[in-house]
C-alpha cells in the first residue's frame, strides 16, 4: 500500500514526459525521507478521459491513504471533476489540495466542494507529513499548522506554519519523471531546478510574496546554498547524461549584493566541478549586473528570462514593477553586449491601456524584435494582464468594479477603454489559431515525430504579423471613436 498519491495535472508546456510539477517532486522526496511510500502520477497525453481512467485505475492498485492536488488558478473544476470520478469509484483517501490558488480560497474551496477534505496552505512539505502522520495513527488535524479542514461539519482554520528557513535541509527533488521518460525511451531534455523561494519585488500581478507570508515572519527571498545547487547538478548529470538547465526560481538574483555574490559563487562551482552545462535563469532587470553576468556565462549561461513586462512607464508603475523604461534597455544592452540570449516576459494588454499606449507597446515590440538573440516566452502572443488570487492587482480591480471571473473558473477583467476592448478581442482569434498548431506539434513529439516547424517559429510569424495588424487598427481606433469595428477593419489596409 502507498502512503500519499500526487496527481499532477500541471501540463508541462512542453510535453517531456520527465518535467514533473517542482513541487511535487519536492514533496515526494521529502515524504520519502521521513519513510513514507509516495507515488507521483504524471502523463502528457492530451486526452483528459485518457488521464482520468489511467489516474484512477493506478490509484485503485496503490490504495493510498492521501490523494495530493495542486491546482492552479481556474484547474479548480478539473481536479474536482477528478476526485468526484474518483470517489464514485470506491476511492477512500482523504482529499488534499495546495498550492497557490487553494492558499487564497482555502475556505471557499471547502464551502464550495464538499469533495475536498483538507486544504494546505503555504508550503507543504512539513504540513502534508504532518497530515499522512495523523491519518496513519487515526489521529484529527487538529493543532496541524498550515490547514484549513473539515471537522465535526465545520470548517476550521488552523494556524499558519513557519516556512523552511534552510532549504538546504531539504533532500534534493524527486527523479520519478526522470526513470519514467528513461523506461518510455524519451531522451532527457530540459532539466528544471529551482535554486531559491520567494522574491523581494512586489508586482501588482504576482502572488509570490503573499504566498510564503503564509508566515508573517519569514524572509521575502530564501536561497540554497551555492554547494548544495551545484550538487544537484551534478548528480542530475552524472546519472541522466543531462547538459540543459533551467532555473525556475521566483527571482534567481535575489537581494543585492547578497544575491549578486551567490550567483557569482554558483558559477565558480560549476566551473570549478568541470560541468559542461548550459542554463537560462529569471531575473529582474534592475538585478542584471555585467560582471555577474559575465562569471555565468562562464559557467553555461545561455539565456535570461527577463520581466520587461511593458514598453511604457504607466503600465510598469500599474504593475508596481520597481523598474523604470531605462532600467529595462539597460538590461537589455547588457545581456546583449555579452551575448546572451534574452526571453522577454510581456504583459502587452491591462485594464487601463488606451489606443496611445497599445501603438508605444507595438512600437516597443518592433524596437526588441531588432536585439540579436531576443524571443518572447510566450507561447501565445499579446498576453493580459491575469489578475489572480492573491495579488495586489486583483484586489484593486475588485474594488473599482473591474475584476470578472470568479477563482473556480479563473478571472479577468474589463478594459475601461472600449476601443482597446475591440482590438483585443481581434488576437483571441490568433490564439486559437496557435491552440491548434500547439496541439498538432505536441502530437507529432508525443508520437516522437519530428514537426516541420517549431512552435515557437510558428508563434513569432503568426505574433508579428498581427502586430502589424494591430497597429494600423490602433491608429484608426485612435483617430475615431465614431466608425464600427468593422469599418475600421477593412480600412486598416492590414487586413
Amino acid at each position: 500500500m502507498t502512503d500519499v498519491v500526487l496527481v499532477d495535472f500541471s501540463r508541462s508546456m512542453s510535453f517531456e514526459p520527465h518535467l514533473v510539477h517542482n513541487g511535487f517532486r519536492y514533496l515526494a522526496s521529502f515524504l520519502r525521507s521521513k519513510g513514507l511510500k509516495v507515488k507521483i502520477l504524471f502523463d502528457p497525453s492530451l486526452s483528459r478521459e485518457k488521464i482520468f481512467e489511467g489516474f484512477i485505475r493506478e490509484i485503485k492498485k496503490e490504495k493510498p491513504l492521501l490523494l495530493g492536488f495542486s491546482p492552479i488558478e481556474g484547474q479548480i473544476p478539473l481536479i474536482h471533476e477528478f476526485v468526484r470520478r474518483a470517489k464514485k469509484s470506491r476511492i477512500k483517501a482523504l482529499m488534499v489540495v495546495g498550492g497557490h490558488s487553494a492558499t487564497f480560497n482555502h475556505d471557499k474551496i471547502l464551502e464550495d466542494f464538499k469533495e475536498f477534505d483538507v486544504i494546505v496552505r503555504g508550503e507543504g512539505e512539513e504540513t502534508l507529513f504532518e497530515i499522512t502522520h495523523r491519518l496513519k495513527a487515526k489521529r484529527t488535524l487538529a493543532g496541524v499548522l498550515g490547514v484549513t479542514y473539515r471537522e465535526g461539519g465545520e470548517i476550521r482554520v488552523n494556524e499558519p506554519r513557519p516556512n523552511i528557513q534552510d532549504l538546504d535541509r531539504l533532500p534534493f527533488p524527486a527523479i520519478d519523471g526522470f526513470l519514467n521518460a528513461q523506461k518510455r525511451g524519451y531522451k532527457i531534455g530540459q532539466v528544471y531546478i529551482s535554486s531559491s523561494r520567494g522574491c523581494y519585488g512586489n508586482c501588482s500581478f504576482c502572488s509570490i510574496q503573499r504566498f510564503y507570508k503564509c508566515d508573517p515572519s519569514s524572509r521575502p527571498w530564501r536561497a540554497r546554498s551555492p554547494r548544495n545547487v551545484v550538487a544537484e547538478i551534478k548528480g542530475l548529470q552524472e546519472k541522466f547524461d543531462v547538459t540543459d538547465f533551467t532555473f525556475i526560481d521566483d527571482n534567481f538574483m535575489g537581494p543585492g549584493k547578497i544575491g549578486k555574490q551567490r550567483a557569482i559563487l554558483i558559477a565558480k562551482k560549476i566551473l570549478d566541478q568541470g560541468l559542461k552545462i548550459k542554463f537560462t535563469i529569471p531575473c529582474r532587470s534592475n538585478d542584471v549586473d555585467e560582471e555577474v553576468i559575465r562569471q555565468l556565462k562562464k559557467a553555461g549561461l545561455v539565456t535570461v528570462l527577463l520581466g520587461i513586462e511593458s514598453g511604457f512607464q504607466r503600465a510598469l508603475n500599474t504593475f508596481n514593477k520597481g523598474t523604470s523604461l531605462g532600467q529595462n534597455e539597460r538590461a537589455l544592452r547588457i545581456l546583449a553586449k555579452n551575448k546572451v540570449n534574452i526571453m522577454v516576459d510581456f504583459i502587452f494588454f491591462d485594464p487601463y491601456m488606451t489606443p496611445k499606449e497599445l501603438l508605444l507597446n507595438v512600437a516597443y515590440l518592433q524596437k526588441l524584435a531588432r536585439i540579436p538573440g531576443l524571443k518572447f516566452d510566450q507561447v501565445l502572443p499579446f498576453t493580459r494582464l491575469v489578475p489572480c488570487s492573491g495579488t495586489p492587482i486583483k484586489d484593486k480591480l475588485e474594488k473599482e468594479g473591474l475584476l470578472i471571473g470568479d477563482y473556480i473558473s479563473g478571472f479577468a477583467f474589463k478594459f475601461m477603454d472600449e476601443r482597446v476592448a475591440v482590438l483585443a478581442g481581434i488576437t483571441e482569434s490568433v490564439k486559437e489559431d496557435l491552440r491548434k498548431a500547439q496541439r498538432k506539434i505536441y502530437k507529432n513529439i508525443l508520437d516522437k515525430k519530428r514537426p516541420k516547424a517549431s512552435l515557437r517559429s510558428l508563434c513569432s510569424r503568426v505574433f508579428f504579423r498581427h502586430l502589424k495588424l494591430l497597429k494600423g487598427l490602433g491608429k484608426a481606433l485612435d483617430a475615431s471613436k465614431k466608425k464600427s469595428f468593422y469599418e475600421l477593419y477593412s480600412n486598416s489596409g492590414v487586413c
